[in-house]
């Protein structure tokens, strides 16, 4: 959840540099240079240093969704495989549950 959080302020912080960046380059065509002003280069910048987190958080949370789900998924298995040797080691006999242990005692 940390890491969505990141990616959204820092998400916030680049589309308002863009918009700078956007505004500075239509002044440029328009014939009034914004390249010799800091503020364009700054804003540059902080576009780039935006977009490079993001894109780390962004897949530290795939990562770790990737990790979760299978996780989860080894969980279903374990527990189905758990379910399908509890069903096969034990039997209903005279309406009580007996392991496989009895079973096989009984049956020697």
């Amino acid at each position: 959840m940390c890491y969505i959080g990141v990616c959204l302020l820092v998400g916030s912080l680049s589309v308002m540099s863009v918009k700078a960046i956007g505004i500075a380059l239509k002044l440029t065509l328009l014939g009034m240079n914004q390249l010799v002003y800091p503020q364009t280069w700054a804003f540059t910048l902080i576009v780039l240093l935006c977009v490079i987190t993001q894109m780390n958080y962004t897949n530290k949370k795939s990562i770790i969704s990737t990790d979760s789900n299978e996780a989860v998924e080894d969980h279903v298995k374990d527990h189905e495989a758990s379910t399908t040797q509890d069903h096969h080691t034990s039997e209903m006999k005279g309406g009580q549950l007996n392991s496989l242990e009895e079973c096989w005692s009984t049956n020697e």
